[in-house]
């Protein structure tokens, strides 16, 4: 098998991962963001985040909890084929 073969497949094997995953943990964006404080980790002043696409979990309830605790939230935007991030308020 060669390396774009072998990249297809393991490509195919995390889709079904995660599909998996997502499948057994709807709630699992909740109850990351539900768990956060317990972590004892300093309060970040900018995070990056996502839009969940199909079956990745969903980083906003994390990012709302942070951005309700003073965090600012970043998104990947992608500009004339260029990854930028811009401020994202929860929300609007």
């Amino acid at each position: 098998m060669g390396m774009a073969e072998t990249k297809k497949a393991l490509r195919a094997a995390a889709r079904e991962r995660r599909a998996a995953a997502a499948a057994a943990a709807p709630a699992a964006g909740e109850q990351l963001a539900g768990r956060i404080g317990a972590l004892g980790l300093p309060r970040p002043k900018i995070v990056s985040a996502y839009i969940a696409m199909r079956d990745e979990i969903d980083p906003m309830p994390l990012a709302r909890r942070l951005a309700e605790n003073g965090a600012e939230i970043a998104l990947p935007a992608l500009v004339d084929g260029i990854m930028e991030f811009r401020r994202y308020a929860p929300g609007n």
